[in-house]
């Protein structure tokens, strides 16, 4: 199946669709190049995920997300989560307490390769040994690769600290668009996560599903909270009518 071949640019926008097969770095699923594999450090959990993980765990849709227990499953399993395919259209993403644009498509895709490239020294420099880059599984890996090795070879890389730094230097205009995440239920102003059901009372040692942090299990209640350890964020204080209306029992 034909593919575009990315190759390095010296000048806006920094790659051109037609590159040759001459010292190409191929993206495959299962090589160390892939989202799977490429992992970045976050520091409010403390621990590396792939950018696979990050994608799905920060995504926001009209329906529902940022979908953080997505982060302490595996990444073919996070990619394929029903949810992401029945929440809506994607609206943003929210990764460690900043919000990112959907639109461009690859943007932010873009912006967590260079994060992880930048933690990586040594994949970083065989990257910027190429010139021309290709995914068959999907172009925007390759592309985000290839502005990154051409960014290094023009020497902008060191000036791009930022998200804002980098749509800087890839668009002449700023481009970036995000959405407003609306309830699913009930007016724009509601705070309502989800339409309210009935309620029931949870008890301790027993497993709920919160809508954004995912699986938990009740550690602890009284008359107005339930303390909560949930899987990928540890333990949380919620208030106890949100969790009996918004939390459904596992």
């Amino acid at each position: 199946m034909n593919h575009t071949i990315y190759r390095i640019n010296e000048k806006r926008p920094y790659f051109s669709p037609d590159g040759t097969k001459e010292n190409r770095l191929d993206i495959r699923a299962d090589g160390p190049y892939s989202l799977d594999m490429l992992g970045i450090y976050v520091p409010s959990l403390k621990k590396e995920f792939s950018i696979t993980n990050i994608m799905a765990a920060a995504a926001v849709y009209e329906k529902g997300g940022p979908y953080v227990d997505l982060y302490g499953t595996a990444p073919e399993k996070a990619r394929e989560d029903e949810r992401l395919k029945t929440s809506g259209a994607l609206l943003s993403y929210q990764f460690e307490k900043q919000t990112y644009p959907s639109q461009p498509d690859d943007l932010f895709l873009i912006w967590l390769v260079f994060l992880a490239l930048q933690e990586n020294w040594m994949l970083s420099k065989k990257v910027c040994g190429y010139e021309n880059f290709s995914c068959a599984f999907d172009e925007r890996i390759a592309k985000a690769y290839c502005l990154y090795a051409s960014l290094c070879v023009n020497g902008l890389i060191r000036k791009i600290h930022t998200f804002s730094e980098l749509e800087a230097a890839l668009y002449t205009v700023p481009v970036s668009v995000s959405v407003e995440q609306r309830p699913e239920d009930g007016p724009a102003s509601s705070l309502s996560l989800r339409k309210p059901v009935r309620k029931r009372s949870f008890a301790i040692g027993e497993w709920i599903m919160h809508p954004k942090l995912g699986k938990g299990e009740i550690m602890k209640k009284d008359a107005k909270t339930y303390t909560v350890f949930f899987k990928v964020s540890g333990p949380k204080v919620l208030l106890r009518q949100f969790v009996e209306a918004q939390c459904r029992p596992l």
